[in-house]
């Protein structure tokens, strides 16, 4: 441990008793004829040679070494200083990096200092307190003091700083219903829950604006009340978007106070957890009935990290987003799950990235849960009868076209009291825009019997198609609501197809088709009286050697109004197909087919027979498709490598191979 004195005896024997004595030749220290004593200086050999004789003179000689190593004192290792970020005062945090070692293997203690905790493995565990927190590891081994010295120590400051937040806000972008085209419509931007106040708010907010015009923004009712300073907005402010930028944004921003100014806030944020206004848009909905029964989107937008943040009463603070969900409060991305929603997926434009998380003495904080919103534009169905502009119940009449053409001179003025059902039906000749003057020759035409007029589908109409596989071709049902005009059917086939053959529900209807060898493209019509019976039917038998699968079904009603089209395919024999995508990571998609009702189960397996994930269920006849995101049972992730699924309905059983790649 330090520089130490020794002392050892040096002898001789002989065998005629005449031994006269000994002496030191070389060395270091001192001999006094019995005992070498000598002092240590450092690591190294210390070796001394002695001679020994007797009365005639004979002698004898030898070497004594001796080793000699130091103690070496203990290191520690402590991390940087760093700052740490508290929503509220904690009972205890822990702090990893910390480590003692030492080479000799002779350490007696390490422990910390100038905090209340302990030293746990690594980490240090202690009960923080605001501002400066000093902890200084020390470490001491078996020698505790001496030459070099065997103690060592190192400090880490822990800057803590208490956010006193009661709760963080959420902000959300209203979600409107039932919204008149043509008309202007108030969206609010408002905040739920209370915290200690706001400094200022800057949002950047997108939308559709080729189906919303944005005419102005105004302050809301909290900010009103609060008499807030500042308040501005600006419109396209692009920011780092470029090309990618949404055809409409605006950023509003508002500041409490700015000390120099008329204005002195009565209050800093809302009083109670209950929704308080901030903003409001004001937004002129288009006349396009094209976006008619549309709902459309008003989001948050990220185009740099400032974006969508809000400051503290003082300006230390920044907070910035730790969720992103829509109007139906579904997550579209959580800040906090790193594992659903990790940052090298992060969708374009949502949130602000890590990356913004950083700073040389204060660091933003993640505290905020935005809730996009959007404005729903009412279908024109729900209140026009078009061509019926005087609302008589006549459509397409001459008193239709007087007062249409009045509303070209006087405007909304000449609909009187049903403006809103005029302007719906004023769309006459079916291109999507009302209240144009093409709407007014056309239904100047269909009056002078020149046109003939745009028919709406009956409300609720339907044209279902269901295709069944079986061994001699595909059976083609339907089930509809209304006696239909005409039928398209489109398929792709592989191998050959003979004669189509008309089903119960289409007699006196012509059939006609066309077949180039991959493409058959089927159609059922009637230049007459006939129509398709409405209800469930058949509708064609198509014989087909091979495969024949159906790619477009066209419809409409006896009127000639478009009818919606569902279809649904029904195979003919149950079948497993392989997983899409494969190799997958972290989610694929598995199918199965089932030509009849039926329960069924698709297992997962791992390489060594193991099942670790199950799905089960009863579905009708029809394919049905579960996605797995590599997950077992208990929700953890599974391991790289190749899995078996298998597949069981009925008497039927199948088997896969797929491959996890991460």
């Amino acid at each position: 441990c330090d520089d130490t004195t020794f002392s050892f005896q040096v002898s001789a024997t002989d065998t005629d008793y005449n031994l006269v004595g000994c002496t030191k030749v070389s060395g270091p220290g001192s001999f006094d004829g019995s005992t070498w004593t000598f002092t240590t200086s450092g690591t190294g050999v210390y070796s001394a040679e002695f001679e020994c004789h007797d009365d005639c003179g004979a002698t004898c000689g030898g070497t004594v070494s001796i080793t000699v190593t130091y103690n070496q004192p203990p290191s520690v290792n402590c991390p940087g200083d760093t700052t740490i970020f508290l929503y509220d005062q904690v009972s205890m945090i822990c702090l990893s990096g910390f480590s003692c070692e030492d080479p000799d293997g002779n350490l007696a203690d390490c422990y910390i200092e100038g905090v209340s905790g302990y030293l746990d493995g690594n980490e240090v565990c202690f009960t923080p307190v605001e501002g400066v927190n000093t902890i200084r590891l020390i470490a001491v081994d078996d020698c505790n003091s001496g030459k070099g010295g065997t103690a060592d120590t190192c400090v880490t400051n822990v800057n803590v700083q208490i956010i006193h937040i009661a709760q963080c806000p959420t902000i959300k972008i209203e979600k409107t219903h039932g919204t008149l085209q043509g008309h202007f419509e108030s969206v609010t931007i408002i905040t739920e829950n209370s915290m200690n106040g706001m400094g200022g708010f800057d949002f950047l907010i997108a939308y559709d604006a080729t189906a919303l015009t944005l005419m102005e923004v105004s302050r809301g009712q909290l900010l009103e009340d609060c008499d807030w300073e500042y308040f501005t907005y600006r419109f396209g402010d692009v920011g780092n978007c470029g090309d990618a930028c949404p055809s409409g944004l605006v950023r509003i921003v508002a500041i409490a106070e700015t000390f120099d100014g008329m204005n002195h806030p009565a209050c800093f944020g809302p009083p109670d957890t209950d929704p308080h206004e901030l903003a409001r848009m004001t937004f002129l909905v288009t006349n396009d009935r094209t976006f008619e029964g549309q709902y459309v989107p008003i989001y948050f937008f990220w185009g740099d990290c400032s974006d969508n943040s809000i400051s503290d009463v003082s300006g230390e603070y920044l907070y910035l987003d730790s969720a992103i969900l829509d109007y139906l409060g579904n997550m579209i991305w959580d800040e906090e799950d790193d594992i659903q929603f990790p940052e090298d997926a992060r969708i374009p434009f949502v949130g602000a990235p890590d990356s913004c998380i950083t700073g040389y003495k204060v660091i933003p904080i993640r505290c905020i849960e935005f809730w996009n919103g959007g404005i729903d534009i009412i279908a024109a169905d729900s209140i026009d009868d078009r061509g019926d502009i005087n609302q008589n119940g006549v459509p397409n009449e001459i008193a239709d076209a007087v007062m249409y053409t009045s509303y070209f001179i006087k405007g909304l003025e000449a609909f009187g009291a049903h403006v809103e059902a005029s302007i719906a039906a004023s769309e006459v000749n079916g291109d999507g825009v009302a209240l144009s003057v093409a709407d007014l020759v056309y239904i100047v035409r269909i009056i002078t019997g020149d046109a003939s007029p745009y028919l709406k589908p009956l409300p609720d109409s339907r044209f279902d198609i269901t295709t069944i596989e079986s061994t001699g071709g595909v059976v083609v049902e339907y089930n509809t609501n209304v006696r239909a005009g005409a039928a398209l059917l489109v398929f792709h086939v592989e191998g050959t197809v003979g004669d189509p053959v008309p089903g119960n529900g289409v007699e006196g209807m012509e059939l006609a088709y066309n077949f180039d060898g991959s493409e058959l493209r089927v159609l059922i019509y009637n230049i007459g009286p006939n129509a398709i019976a409405s209800g469930k039917n058949i509708l064609v038998t198509i014989p087909v050697e091979g495969t024949a699968s159906l790619v477009n079904a066209e419809a409409s009603d006896y009127q000639g109004a478009v009818l919606p089209v569902s279809t649904r395919n029904i195979p003919g024999r149950f079948e497993l197909s392989q997983n899409y995508p494969n190799p997958f990571n972290p989610v694929t998609t598995i199918s199965l087919n089932l030509p009849v009702a039926s329960e069924w189960t698709i297992s997962i397996y791992n390489i060594a027979g193991q099942i670790i994930r199950e799905y089960t269920g009863y579905s009708e006849a029809g394919p049905i498709e579960v996605n797995w995101d590599a997950t077992d049972v208990a929700g953890q992730n599974v391991a790289s490598g190749i899995y078996l699924y298998k597949a069981k309905a009925g008497a039927f059983t199948a088997t896969r191979k797929m491959l996890l790649m991460k």
